[in-house]
């Protein structure tokens, strides 16, 4: 059985988040356990979430645009 780790530890030392989540968290202000337990979990995703959201709606942007310019007879979407 795995320990929790401590208050006093950082993000990166939770093995469950990737190092893009905790780069997300960190733009958010979260670097502690303390912190994000303090938070709760619906709380942090909210504020990560304000925080990271514009990053994340330019991504959604570009991915849709990728997506209207398939041509599906050719089975690849066109190049841009």
């Amino acid at each position: 059985m795995t320990t929790p780790p401590s208050p006093d530890a950082e993000i990166r030392d939770l093995p469950s988040l990737g190092p893009k989540s905790q780069e997300m968290l960190a733009r958010a202000g979260i670097t502690t356990v303390a912190q994000l337990r303090a938070l709760g979990s619906a709380a942090a995703y909210v504020q990560t979430k304000r925080v990271n959201g514009s990053t994340q709606r330019r991504v959604g942007r570009r991915m849709a645009r990728l997506h209207s310019s398939h041509d599906p007879g050719h089975g690849k979407c066109a190049a841009r």
